[in-house]
């Protein structure tokens, strides 16, 4: 992850954001990230990630923050983002929400997927489901 990665990667006026995005969710994926970086990196995203319009960015933001939960210190940062902003995300931010949240030691965890079970949108109800079994 370079400076100049990171930089294009959080310029709104480039639109190759969420190709570069999806690269380096697979550096993150890959644990080629220091713990350092991958922290740094979790809170800069979650700094912006209220503030960006771009669905498709912001989906490939909360991937992003997926491949890294397991792996980063700053958990608890990602946990907050993801219990003040639940109830506003669409389904393709809450797939990644609802894999982080039965990784989390979130207290009520179970009850907030358990609600999304009652959602009217399938997909959203049968991914929810999917992580309470």
């Amino acid at each position: 992850m370079e400076g100049d990665q990171l930089q294009k990667i959080f310029d709104q006026n480039n639109s190759e954001r969420d190709l570069l995005l999806d690269e380096l969710c697979d550096e993150v994926g890959s644990g080629h990230l220091s713990r350092d970086k991958l922290d740094f990196l979790v809170r800069k995203v979650v700094a912006v990630l209220p503030e960006e319009k771009d669905p498709t960015v912001r989906e490939s933001f909360m991937n992003l923050l997926s491949e890294a939960y397991l792996q980063t210190g700053e958990r608890a940062v990602i946990d907050e983002y993801v219990l003040d902003n639940i109830n506003a995300m669409v389904p393709a931010e809450l797939v990644h929400a609802f894999a982080m949240l039965s990784d989390s030691t979130v207290g009520d965890r179970e009850r907030i997927l358990r609600d999304f079970t009652q959602s009217q949108n399938v997909a959203v109800r049968e991914a929810a489901a999917s992580y309470l079994s």
